[in-house]
């Protein structure tokens, strides 16, 4: 995996990363409607006006769940820092494809998720 870039990072320069291979770091955030990765903020939702880039791998959640026990009782499956590797486009909404790498982390530990 190459060095990451943070979201904010990212997104401050999408038009000259539009269509590049990248790695980026960022809280990763997977609800029952999709998944995203979102800057870092102390509070715990995704909201509206959070920077993100969308996360456009239909099974990754599923493959999530092969390795790593989601959260139980709340809005999200998952909500954990990670880093993800693939393919940027910019319009028409930041969007990570063609996903290479995914690894979540938690407290002393690193999961890879099979892609």
């Amino acid at each position: 995996m190459d060095k990451p870039v943070s979201v904010e990072e990212l997104l401050g320069k999408a038009q000259a990363c539009d269509g590049q291979l990248v790695t980026v770091e960022g809280q990763f955030v997977a609800m029952f409607d999709g998944s995203v990765l979102c800057a870092p903020r102390s509070a715990l939702e995704v909201t509206p006006d959070r920077p993100r880039i969308t996360l456009e791998c239909p099974e990754l959640v599923d493959r999530c769940f092969q390795v790593l026990s989601p959260y139980v009782g709340g809005p999200w499956y998952y909500n954990d820092p990670a880093v993800v590797s693939g393919r940027f486009l910019a319009q028409p909404e930041p969007r990570l494809v063609e996903l290479s790498a995914v690894v979540i982390r938690r407290p002393g530990t690193e999961h890879r998720i099979p892609l």
